[in-house]
């Protein structure tokens, strides 16, 4: 996972009914690059199903492993707006559940 601004937001988990960190999604391309080449094209199909449903749900809760965070909520939040904490597992004090 990489360090970008970008890849963590706090967000209402409809599966854990509470405020939980999402994380980015990312797909390994160089992996899939080669098992395409070993299995001659037929891993295309799976990588190509992958990175179809990493760009439609690209967060995934860091808790349940849910694919869908409530952006309606008021309380979505990324790294970026300073609000959410690095490395802690609890919404920042700013944040109502």
């Amino acid at each position: 996972m990489s360090d970008d601004d970008d890849d963590r937001i706090w967000a209402h988990c409809p599966l854990c009914k509470h405020i939980q960190r999402f994380v980015r999604v990312e797909t390994r391309h160089g992996f899939h690059a080669v098992m395409t080449l070993l299995t001659v094209g037929l891993w295309g199909f799976s990588w190509a199903a992958l990175a179809i449903g990493h760009y439609f749900w690209p967060w995934r809760c860091k808790h349940c492993g849910c694919a869908d965070p409530d952006r309606t909520k008021k309380n979505v939040h990324s790294r970026r707006s300073g609000l959410a904490e690095s490395g802690t597992s609890t919404p920042p004090d700013n944040v109502q559940p």
